[in-house]
């Protein structure tokens, strides 16, 4: 049997009165309309009719009739004659509409279904209109109707997540550290650096983090007092050079003394229990006292006594004390992963993506110009690498046109600095922006990942659509609580597996940089709505749906208890331009897919079963033509359809590798499996064919086809590939 859809007034016509006969044999389920309903739907191009293409003529098989206002469309009716069921032919009519919707710009589709019509509501969920909503029906009847969306894949700002974006509308992010970490230093490392003693080094290190503001260093006022009394004359040079130092306000004297009384037996208990504190330990004890009372984040000293009492001190009035030689290495510059140029093919536009070249920054700034920034949020996203500040700043250029496409730039975290404000702008008119867009983030994203979680806002401005919508697609939120501008946009990045062993150490690093942690022990895994508990510093609980929490997180995995796996090869040619992680092909560019948040894999109908919704999949390149033999990025599966190739629009392409003919010979009977997927993890220990085998991940025999992996196995596999968070 040959199923063919037609369109159009001429080619509808012929069928008009048929459609009305057989709609009405099934009145219940899909309602009565006159024929003068179907004659304008047809003359609207709206009613498409399915046949059954013979040598005697076309035979009519059945029809969808929908309507709406853009941009959404409403699915009214879909019939298919009894003996051409389970053909897949409602399903061509379905992802037809589907298909022209997207190429017109529609956001959604929509269908309103009995909740009583068990196998309706099965066909819907199967063609990707989940059920959002319940409504009671009017009538005699009054049925109980099931609102059944699906977003389509068209750019939009505003995505529906269902229930799970209710959640996060109520994430409330309290992150208990400013941008910009404040520490109190003692007398010693001062005098460190100015005597050239032992410690020189790493006081000179301190200071040049103070000059470039990675972090704030102030003095208290015994500091000044102390050297004032140690000073030979008034015009003592090491004197005059300590009183231009940034100083804090004097703390009142009850209110010291009363803070150093809670101290003293913390620092030193046993001089207390003698009373023989000294002059030296009171002047300590009004140091501490001073970061104390002024909130900052903690105090830098030599004084082993003070340091052995570190914990103490942490624990009982927050201070975090900390070594010389300890803080300098927290300051120093973070490891800068040297910017891999990357050339892609978007939208038959290749561009080449690299660190800024001083001689393109005119080409940036022009770009920016004509964006209409404020000239401050312009200046600041072009400011360079000064160490120990380290930033990245990328750009992405036309390689016909040499037109500057795409900016980004951001800070590199350190240990101490564990907030991050971020630039990502992209030519809102070009071709292929949102791509841009999505892989400035991602690549973003795993450089963050690179120095443990982190909180990232994104500078950019209302009406920037396509970097807005990109942003949104890769896990970033707004959270009213967080900044004073609206338009900001932010992400936690905590990047890896999160596993029943280090639930409880990664909720409490992810507690550090929001302010909100998961409670309670880690849920099992029942299907990508699973439900997750967190806590915020306040005591506000709410829950996030499983795949909302990971796409906030990410890239992350939550590897719950039973969430079983994938393992499923792909050969080289494919890894290449699907993944970012495999090696980049010599000369030429890669396909727009490595540039997308959310990627396709084109499979045949065969093992289509096997990729259940929320499954994470890790794939294994082949050892044919020069491939890895190794297993070296992991994603989860956001939907696996069965669909007619021939339906497929531009947009499912352009996230995959293989184009329309290609897909269309590996179909059987006109069909093929779509398999979506999105928070790809790279893995950072790719691993072997011989250890995959020793791990149980694979038999004696080759992997050629896919296979499920069990959720012990698939969490020994991670944690060889060094993939665990934290």
């Amino acid at each position: 049997m040959v199923f063919v859809v037609l369109s159009g007034a001429d080619r509808v016509a012929p069928f008009i009165k048929t459609v009305q006969t057989q709609a009405d044999t099934e009145k219940k389920a899909l309602g009565f309309l006159p024929i003068s309903a179907y004659q304008q739907a047809a003359n609207s191009r709206r009613l498409l009719v399915a046949i059954n293409r013979l040598a005697t003529g076309d035979d009519y098989a059945g029809h969808v009739f929908f309507g709406g206002t853009y941009p959404h469309i409403r699915i009214f009716q879909v019939y298919v004659l009894p003996r051409f069921r389970r053909k897949h032919v409602a399903s061509l009519l379905v992802q037809t509409v589907i298909k022209e919707a997207e190429e017109y710009g529609y956001l959604s589709v929509l269908a309103r279904v009995a909740a009583d019509l068990d196998s309706a509501n099965a066909f819907w969920e199967h063609e990707g209109l989940l059920r959002r909503r319940q409504v009671r029906g009017g009538g005699r009847r009054s049925r109980t109707i099931n609102i059944r969306v699906r977003d389509l894949e068209t750019p939009t700002l505003f995505s529906s997540h269902g229930t799970a974006a209710l959640d996060v509308a109520r994430f409330s992010i309290e992150p208990p550290l400013p941008s910009t970490p404040a520490y109190a230093i003692d007398v010693n490392v001062f005098l460190d650096l100015i005597k050239s003693r032992a410690y020189a080094a790493a006081a000179r290190q301190i200071v040049t983090a103070c000059w470039t503001r990675a972090v704030d260093v102030f003095v208290a006022e015994e500091f000044v007092e102390e050297l004032q009394r140690a000073a030979t004359t008034p015009s003592d040079p090491v004197f005059q050079l300590a009183t231009a130092l940034p100083r804090l306000p004097s703390v009142p004297q009850g209110v010291s003394e009363q803070i150093m009384n809670q101290l003293a037996p913390i620092v030193f208990p046993a001089k207390v229990i003698r009373g023989t504190l000294s002059r030296r330990d009171q002047s300590d004890l009004r140091h501490l006292a001073a970061a104390v009372h002024h909130k900052l984040n903690g105090f830098i000293t030599g004084e082993k006594a003070i340091l052995r009492r570190a914990p103490e001190l942490l624990s009982q009035v927050g201070l975090d004390v900390i070594g010389t030689l300890e803080f300098a290495a927290y300051v120093e510059s973070p490891d800068q992963r040297a910017g891999a140029e990357l050339r892609s093919g978007i939208s038959g536009d290749d561009v080449e993506i690299r660190e800024l070249a001083e001689e393109d920054r005119k080409a940036v700034e022009a770009l920016l110009e004509s964006l209409g920034l404020a000239r401050s949020l312009a200046a600041a996203a072009l400011i360079p690498s000064i160490p120990p500040n380290v930033r990245r700043r990328i750009s992405v250029r036309s390689l016909g046109s040499g037109e500057i496409l795409g900016y980004a730039s951001w800070d590199v975290p350190s240990p101490l600095r564990k907030r991050v404000d971020a630039h990502v702008f992209v030519k809102e008119q070009s071709e292929g922006a949102q791509h841009i867009a999505v892989h400035l983030l991602k690549e973003l994203s795993r450089d963050l990942a690179m120095n443990g979680p982190c909180l990232v806002s994104l500078r950019t401005e209302e009406g920037h659509s396509n970097a807005r919508t990109a942003a949104l697609e890769v896990g970033f939120r707004s959270f009213r609580s967080l900044s004073a501008v609206p338009s900001d946009l932010t992400k936690i990045v905590l990047w890896g597996v999160i596993t029943k062993d280090n639930w409880n150490s990664s909720g409490t690093r992810l507690n550090e940089v929001s302010g909100v942690r998961w409670s309670g022990t880690m849920p099992k895994f029942g299907g990508p709505k699973t439900l997750i508990d967190f806590k915020s510093k306040s005591g506000h609980e709410f829950r996030l749906a499983l795949v909302e929490a990971e796409r906030l997180f990410g890239p992350t995995l939550f590897l719950l208890p039973e969430r079983a796996g994938i393992l499923v090869p792909i050969r080289r040619r494919y890894a290449e331009h699907l993944f970012m992680g495999a090696p980049q092909m010599a000369l030429f560019p890669r396909k727009g897919a490595a540039l997308s948040a959310e990627r396709v894999y084109f499979r045949s109908p065969s093992h289509a079963s096997v990729f259940s919704v929320g499954s994470p999949v890790v794939f294994y390149e082949s050892l044919s033509r020069g491939g890895r033999g190794s297993a070296f990025a992991a994603g989860v599966v956001v939907s696996n359809r069965l669909v007619w190739a021939e339906t497929l629009p531009k947009r499912v392409f352009s996230k995959g590798v293989l184009d329309q003919n290609t897909v269309n010979k590996m179909s059987r009977n006109g069909l093929v499996s779509v398999l979506h997927f999105d928070n790809i993890l790279d893995l950072p220990n790719p691993v072997p064919l011989s250890r995959l085998r020793a791990l149980g991940a694979i038999d004696g025999a080759n992997l050629v086809a896919p296979r499920r992996l069990e959720s012990r196995t698939l969490c020994a596999l991670l944690a060889e590939a060094n993939a665990l968070a934290l």
